[in-house]
């Protein structure tokens, strides 16, 4: 029998699961970074609290209001009272809920909703006049636009991908949802009066399969919504913060959860929250065993072996999704390694599968935990789990990007196949920057061969995060991504482009 030889790219993607509020007790965790009852979840899970970070009081009269994921930071938008006062955005670190930065808009008045399109801040200023600002995230305003809602106002906001869903409010159940393109044209509207009372801010997991992760703050209800997108919008399920009574002003999602604050902070805490469950429960189990432990990885990098098994006990075939990631020493992970691949396995039957995992000189000292997942999403926290550990023995230098992640042979059962970046372009090269060298801008372009989980990170030469430029699903063909280096030192940067189990990097040069 042949065996799977599945070689990965390690992405660096810092995020901590510690749970530091001091008014939050921490649940039982395990090594695998979830909790332990999660390993066997009843089917309503939804707005369970994850963890908690310190959040101040706004100050007498002022709001916290629409909030973003960006770049592995949460950004809090707050209203200072006063029509001729400058409204403000928070960097915060999530892990600790340490302010990082405070920037002032470049307007006053007041301002609702805020989302991250992966490179810029879009706003929603809906006093004294109703306009959508771009922005970036040292609160240089880039563009705007006045949005066509007639006589409804514009509240929420939030980023598909590629358009913004902007939520309006006319009065109590007479809402709708516009999106427009970013430049305010508008391309379709939903009547959403039964679904929504008052949108106060919203945003997308674009993590999730498109058509049910789409959260809305209700007013009205006062509850977190769950949304369906299609012809109509439908309600997949409603909630609140878990025993209190303050109004969710601002929504943001990141990959592991929803994060949620009230307006005034008036336990003095900011939420993230539990995305739940969709559908009937679904029991895939998952087992990771490395190959002659324990496995040390030399300084200049290497390989680790492990065996993949899987066993559906049913009562449905699936499909599923299973997927690998790396917690370092200091506890942040990085994006999916192995997949995430869908496969459908038989009823009853244990599959095992052979993997290599590549290890880079350039990752850190100490020991690490490799994890698998298995879900009926590709979304966290998993349905079941698994782990072994390794030690990299010391970090250097001369850790290279690798090129390739492709899996071939032998697959589990119903895998799809990762779908690869095509190649295109006049050098037929998979992913291509132009112009290059660019002052001050350049796009960035690629085309996927299916739908695919894709991110698009920036990196300067030390191995800093400049910018996501894309961290969710993708449709087949092809895609235009713009990168705005107004902010940057001139320099060689580094585009890291990774689609289903497949890597890219190229080289960009800014010249100022």
């Amino acid at each position: 029998m042949k065996k799977l030889i599945f070689i990965v790219v390690f992405t660096f993607l810092p995020f901590s699961a510690s749970l530091l509020a001091a008014d939050y007790s921490a649940p039982d965790t395990d090594p695998r970074g979830i909790r332990e009852e999660m390993l066997n979840p009843p089917t309503d899970r939804y707005w369970e609290v994850l963890r908690t970070i310190p959040c101040a009081s706004p100050g007498s009269n002022n709001a916290w209001v629409g909030s973003a994921w960006a770049n592995d930071e949460l950004i809090l938008c707050k209203n200072i009272a006063g029509s001729t006062s400058h409204p403000q955005f928070l960097r915060i670190n999530p892990q600790t809920g340490a302010i990082l930065a405070t920037v002032n808009f470049p307007f006053t008045g007041y301002i609702v909703g805020c989302t991250f399109d992966g490179t810029n801040l879009w706003v929603v200023q809906w006093s004294p006049v109703n306009v959508v600002h771009r922005l970036n995230l040292a609160g240089v305003e880039l563009s705007s636009f006045s949005p066509n809602v007639g006589r409804y106002s514009a509240r929420s906001v939030a980023w598909d991908g590629t358009d913004l869903l902007i939520g309006c409010n006319h009065s109590a159940n007479n809402t709708k949802l516009v999106k427009f393109t970013t430049t305010g044209t508008v391309l379709q509207t939903w009547s959403t009066d039964s679904v929504v009372g008052w949108y106060m801010d919203s945003d997308m997991n674009l993590a999730e399969p498109p058509g049910v992760n789409y959260y809305v703050a209700d007013n009205i209800s006062n509850s977190i919504k769950r949304l369906s997108i299609g012809t109509t919008i439908t309600i997949v399920t409603e909630g609140g913060i878990p025993g209190i009574n303050e109004l969710a002003e601002g929504l943001a999602c990141s990959v592991e959860g929803l994060w949620a604050n009230g307006a005034y902070a008036i336990l003095g805490v900011i939420w993230e929250l539990s995305y739940g469950y969709i559908g009937p429960p679904l029991f895939l189990h998952v087992t990771l065993t490395p190959v002659n432990p324990p496995i040390v990885i030399p300084a200049q990098g290497g390989s680790c072996q492990f065996n993949v098994s899987t066993f559906n006990q049913g009562p449905l075939q699936g499909p599923y999704w299973i997927w690998t990631r790396d917690k370092y020493p200091d506890g942040s992970y990085t994006n999916p390694l192995l997949g995430p691949v869908q496969i459908n396995p038989p009823l009853g039957v244990n599959i095992t599968r052979l993997r290599l995992q590549n290890v880079p000189a350039s990752l850190p000292a100490g020991v690490h935990t490799y994890l698998g997942y298995a879900n009926v999403l590709v979304n966290y926290p998993a349905y079941d789990s698994s782990f072994f550990t390794w030690t990299k023995s010391a970090t250097t230098d001369g850790g290279s990007w690798m090129t390739d992640a492709s899996s071939t042979d032998e697959l589990f059962p119903g895998e799809v196949p990762p779908p690869f970046l095509k190649r295109g372009g006049g050098d037929n090269s998979l992913v291509t920057a132009s112009p290059n060298p660019f002052n001050p801008t350049a796009t960035i372009r690629f085309e996927l061969r299916a739908t695919s989980f894709v991110s698009l990170k920036i990196y300067d030469t030390t191995g800093r995060l400049v910018s996501t430029l894309v961290d969710g699903w993708r449709e087949a063909g092809t895609h235009e991504v713009f990168f705005d280096g107004t902010d940057l030192a001139s320099g060689l940067y580094l585009y890291n482009l990774n689609a289903g189990n497949q890597t890219f990097t190229g080289k960009m040069t800014l010249l100022k």
